[in-house]
């Protein structure tokens, strides 16, 4: 299934919080992606905006077989306004 579509569905099922400050903030401490400096700087800017969905990309590569010359590399997406639950 392309990315494409699995972010269409996970849209038209879950949706985004229509605050994408959602994320509690405790004076120093950070409590999620939202809330770290890089994110509040990017926002800050204007770069992230309330309709912007920012993703956290991770793969892991993996032989077929011990002997194999070949291996996959399955890709793991997070998006990162979703609330922590839904994640």
């Amino acid at each position: 299934m392309s990315i494409e579509k699995q972010l269409k569905y996970f849209l038209e099922h879950y949706g985004l919080p229509s605050d994408t400050n959602h994320q509690q903030e405790d004076g120093d401490t950070l409590s999620d992606v939202n809330s770290g400096d890089g994110y509040k700087a990017l926002r800050d800017q204007g770069k992230i905006e309330c309709f912007t969905m920012t993703l956290q990309i991770n793969a892991d590569g993996a032989k077929y077989f011990k002997t194999s010359k070949y291996s996959f590399w399955p890709l793991v997406a997070i998006v990162n306004e979703a609330s922590y639950k839904i994640r």
